[in-house]
């Protein structure tokens, strides 16, 4: 079942998050009517920040690759670039342990993506395996995620705070989106990756890794990340009352 985008104004202010998606998304119409998609305004300068972040290979390297390779050399760690050039972000994968055998890998992952539309970053957990079996002509591999942890949980804890605390010294003025608004969507905003259906907030502001419909197993706090966004003056004893 489809969660939408809702919260409380007088305690949270999510507001950006809405405006910036519909700043550069034509609600109401998909990529199923290419025309008029990328003729709104908003898909112009999607386009446009897409050539300044990652066609710009000068711009790309200073502002992507300069930065996952001090973030390699400060973990210790293997670090995966999962930016595609076609959606609105900078992400990676920090690898935290692979184990490799003949016909199964299993990988713990911290994914990482920073927004191109706004002032949003996400950080979450994935275990996940893929089993490779031997194809002719060519090998195939089943792929399968098996739990999201969506906060500073157990194993993942030491370095997703670290990583945390990392990523807001580059980007001080950013908010981690919180892994319960991540998951719902925006009657109407449609992406050109999935045409037929709407996007997930993540969809919309990150990547296609997230994906819609898929049935995750949460381990965590999804709510982690929402002091974020608490409007100025509330505190804890507010939802208390």
């Amino acid at each position: 079942m489809k969660s939408y985008f809702a919260f409380n104004p007088q305690t949270h202010n999510f507001w950006p998050i809405y405006e910036a998606i519909k700043t550069y998304y034509p609600i109401g119409i998909g990529y199923a009517y290419p025309v008029l998609y990328t003729e709104y305004e908003g898909q112009k300068k999607f386009v446009a920040l897409l050539a300044d972040n990652f066609h710009n290979m000068e711009n790309f390297k200073a502002r992507y690759e300069s930065f996952t390779s001090k973030l390699q050399e400060q973990f210790g760690l293997e670090v995966q670039g999962t930016s595609f050039g076609q959606q609105p972000c900078f992400s990676f994968d920090l690898i935290l342990e692979k184990t490799e055998l003949p016909e199964l890998t299993k990988v713990k992952k911290l994914s990482v993506a920073v927004s191109l539309l706004g002032d949003f970053y996400t950080i979450y957990g994935a275990d996940e395996t893929i089993l490779k079996e031997e194809r002719q002509p060519y090998p195939y591999n089943y792929h399968a995620v098996n739990a999201i942890t969506a906060s500073p949980y157990k194993e993942f804890e030491v370095h997703f705070l670290k990583l945390k605390q990392v990523i807001l010294e580059r980007y001080p003025h950013h908010k981690q989106v919180p892994f319960s608004i991540l998951t719902t969507y925006i009657d109407g905003v449609y992406n050109r990756f999935d045409e037929t259906n709407e996007s997930t907030i993540y969809n919309a502001l990150f990547n296609h890794l997230l994906r819609a419909n898929y049935p995750y197993n949460i381990r965590g706090d999804q709510y982690y990340g929402c002091d974020e966004w608490r409007n100025e003056g509330i505190t804890d004893a507010d939802f208390q009352q």
